[in-house]
């Protein structure tokens, strides 16, 4: 396999987990906050729900980010179109976002999936 693609996998599932370590660790933690915090009972579920949808996306998005990387290592050409919108969504977090996502595209798009093993 080429070096290049194992780096793109590299790079997408290890923050992918990362990221969905962050999540079980803060949330947890945020909610006993929320708990502990004695302010008006419509706060609490306007500050819950709102941390609820946050943490639910980012860590949906970190656990499917880290499952293409793992499946385009395996060679599946769903996870590699996957791979591609996430890197094109690099390109707008200037300046090392805009680096990275376009090394990705490279890496993804100089040869056709059906080259890989």
């Amino acid at each position: 396999m080429d070096t290049h693609i194992k780096t793109v996998f590299a790079l997408h599932a290890a923050p992918g987990a990362l990221t969905l370590l962050v999540i079980a660790v803060v949330m947890p933690f945020m909610g006993g906050i929320a708990v502990l915090a004695d302010s008006e009972p419509h706060v609490e579920q306007v500050a819950a729900t709102f941390g609820g949808f946050l943490g639910a996306t980012i860590g949906g998005i970190g656990l499917v980010q880290t499952l293409a990387g793992i499946r385009d290592f395996l060679g599946s050409a769903v996870a590699r179109a996957w791979l591609v919108v996430t890197s094109l969504l690099a390109l707008i977090q200037l300046p090392v976002g805009t680096f990275v996502g376009g090394y990705f595209l490279w890496a993804l798009l100089r040869s056709a999936p059906a080259q890989r093993p």
